[in-house]
């Protein structure tokens, strides 16, 4: 049987009393909105889904505030005011609102202070951004959009986690001279003796999010090769979409010389940077990649808007 990462043992002379130690830190910490971890748990598949999760935001009147006003907004522009929540989830849609919610909660947990935790921010939205729109785009991945989406934004909590916990060391890591993924987890052994997947890994079981997006929070560092990995089938397919649009969030998305280059160049940048050497042939289509760019990164900042994270 494949292994999942709860089975890997982590009680190493230093890994272990470690993250013992932190367990008990983050027990100390707010739990995620029911309201989050119930929505994270329906079944997508449903007949019903739609009047549970109307049913759900009825439940919490900030969400039931903010998805009103988001549904009257210009941007949404309906006809006549729109004052149930029945009314602004059809207006919005059920991937809207889902990714809202979801972002809303986390933020409850993580309020951002300053700009480097609003940088984790918007690093962890455009990736969730990123990895729905790979997911829906590319359906041989056989990967569910939503669970991308969430995925993606909760994949670097661990790093939420650290700045909240040890921010000493957390600056200790970002001053660390890093520019590539591998050099970021070296640096955070050699500073944490775990790193931010690890730690993801358990913030996210203590929080009762589902063990699927648990996994790939654990995973989502993890190398393979599509289709010949040890990584159960379900959890494979979203870290992919979710490494891609991570590397396309620290590499393509805000790249001012993505606008100077042609065609050409431009999916050379983007393959260079999001796919890997062993990815043969490529799980996404670099051209697909490169064409929705843009899209991501508006789609990412209107979110981000949304959320007041300007």
């Amino acid at each position: 049987m494949a292994q999942r990462f709860s089975d890997i043992s982590r009680t190493g002379p230093e890994t272990g009393p470690c993250l013992e130690d932190v367990q008990k830190q983050i027990d100390e910490l707010p739990l995620l909105p029911a309201i989050v971890t119930r929505m994270l748990a329906l079944d997508l598949s449903a007949d019903d889904y739609f009047e549970q999760v109307v049913a759900l935001a009825r439940e919490d009147p900030p969400f039931a505030i903010r998805i009103l006003k988001l549904a009257n907004s210009a941007a949404s522009s309906p006809v006549a005011e729109i004052d149930t929540i029945q009314s602004a989830v059809t207006r919005l849609g059920i991937k809207t609102i889902r990714g809202l919610i979801t972002s809303m909660a986390v933020m409850r947990v993580f309020v951002p202070v300053d700009d480097e935790q609003t940088g984790l921010w918007r690093h962890s939205i455009e990736t969730a951004v990123g990895a729905a729109t790979i997911a829906r785009l590319v359906p041989e991945l056989d990967a569910n959009p939503e669970i991308a989406y969430v995925g993606g934004l909760l994949h670097d909590i661990g790093r939420f986690v650290m700045f909240e916990l040890m921010p000493r060391q957390f600056d200790t890591v970002g001053e660390a001279n890093w520019s590539s993924v591998e050099q970021l987890l070296e640096a955070e052994q050699q500073v944490f003796h775990f790193t931010h997947s690890e730690l993801g890994y358990l913030a996210c079981t203590r929080w009762g999010v589902p063990e699927l997006i648990t996994e790939v929070v654990g995973h989502h560092h993890s190398e393979f090769s599509p289709g010949g990995t040890d990584l159960p089938h379900d959890v494979a397919s979203l870290v992919l979409c979710i490494q891609i649009a991570d590397q396309l969030s620290i590499g393509v998305l805000h790249a001012e010389e993505m606008q100077s280059l042609d065609t050409d160049a431009r999916q050379a940048m983007v393959a260079g940077l999001c796919l890997r050497p062993e990815w043969q042939p490529p799980p996404v289509p670099v051209r697909l990649l490169v064409d929705n760019v843009d899209v991501i990164r508006q789609e990412s900042a209107d979110l981000l808007a949304d959320l007041g994270l300007h």
